[in-house]
């Protein structure tokens, strides 16, 4: 019974760490978002940092972030003061979340850990925000 119990938690992490397509440089993500007309989500975050690891083992393998982040959003994860990106794009604090339209157009920032409830709530506003914009072009 526990080896079972193991099996699945097992596979049940290995599939949620294959569920998401994360870009791994900002420029690619932004040509992504473009071409498939899709939000782009920038998830900065540091090698030290602690809620920036729970959000990552957390909220980011819940299956349903995973699915609506996949449906509506390129996503791409950048570690501060590493990896290239915009400068206006400042990450003080980590993890910091940005959300900007394909031409780079900030919908929402914020920073912080979030659970999983309160991370979908998030991005069912950003999704929302988005259509608007769309609408008004």
């Amino acid at each position: 019974m526990i080896k079972i119990l193991i099996f699945q938690i097992i596979f049940g992490v290995l599939f949620s760490l294959n569920a998401l397509e994360w870009q791994d440089e900002y420029e690619d993500a932004h040509a992504k978002a473009l071409k498939e007309n899709k939000i782009l989500y920038a998830f900065i975050v540091s090698n030290t940092c602690h809620w920036c690891k729970k959000m990552e083992e957390t909220t980011m393998l819940d299956r349903s972030i995973t699915e609506r982040l996949e449906k509506d959003f390129v996503v791409v994860e950048l570690i501060r003061g590493f990896d290239d990106y915009p400068k206006t794009l400042s990450a003080k604090m980590v993890p910091k979340h940005f959300f900007l339209t394909p031409d780079e157009k900030e919908i929402l920032a914020f920073a912080g850990y979030w659970n999983v409830e309160d991370f979908a709530s998030f991005l069912d506003e950003i999704v929302l925000k988005y259509k608007k914009i769309k609408g008004n072009k």
